[in-house]
């Protein structure tokens, strides 16, 4: 996956243009959860984001994620954390993967990229 890092004052948007069953470690610290979208509309069938608050890149299909998104299939999601002001504490690191199954089992790559876009605090 290949993640760009967008900074404006002290928000952080991490986009990723090919979020699949390879987990992507994108920070080992703490940060705040600000928000994410994640854009199936490439795919016909549903999604699912995996998100670890872990320092180390996870193993998909054996460490259990700390969350997991539904994204619908030809739908995009939109989630926002930080409407209180205190987003969502990722108190050990942020990694993510994208698969076809929900739940820890889940390990097939979607057919087709899903577009991950996640924003952070530190």
């Amino acid at each position: 996956m290949a993640f760009s890092e967008h900074t404006n004052l002290d928000v952080t948007t991490w986009s990723d243009l090919v979020a699949n069953a390879s987990p992507e470690l994108l920070l080992a610290s703490t940060a705040t959860l600000l928000g994410l979208e994640a854009d199936n509309s490439q795919n016909t069938d549903d999604s699912y984001l995996k998100l670890w608050n872990i320092a180390t890149v996870p193993s998909v299909g054996s460490s259990v994620p700390d969350w997991v998104f539904r994204i619908k299939g030809g739908e995009k999601l939109l989630l926002q954390f930080d409407s209180d002001g205190t987003g969502v504490a990722m108190s050990t690191g942020v990694a993510l993967a994208c698969v076809t199954a929900g739940g820890t089992a889940g390990t097939t790559s979607p057919t087709n990229n899903v577009l991950v876009t996640l924003k952070t605090a530190a």
